[in-house]
């Protein structure tokens, strides 16, 4: 099993973007921690298994998002949105 940080995106602004895909045939648990670095609220979107897990949610400025215990099947992918650039999503596991 992982551990430690598995995937780290400054994200695109606008822009639907993959921030991690399992290993194939490996299970796995993951965390996704969303950090604002702007002065402004931004909102965030998260999908995993093509399933809806944030949408359109506000992020306040220099704020943070976590959602734990995220369940991956092998070659399962994050795909994150951010409304602003200066966004981070980190996933580790």
């Amino acid at each position: 099993m992982s551990s430690g940080i598995l995937a780290a995106v400054e994200m695109p602004a606008n822009v639907d973007t993959t921030i991690y895909t399992g290993p194939s045939g490996t299970a796995q648990k993951v965390t996704v921690n969303i950090c604002n670095k702007n002065k402004t609220d931004i909102t965030i979107r998260l999908f995993a298994k093509g399933i809806c897990l944030e949408y359109n949610t506000i992020i306040r400025a220099n704020g943070v998002l976590e959602k734990t215990d995220i369940a991956l099947a092998g070659e399962q992918s994050l795909i994150g949105y951010s409304s602003s650039t200066n966004v981070d999503f980190v996933v580790w596991g």
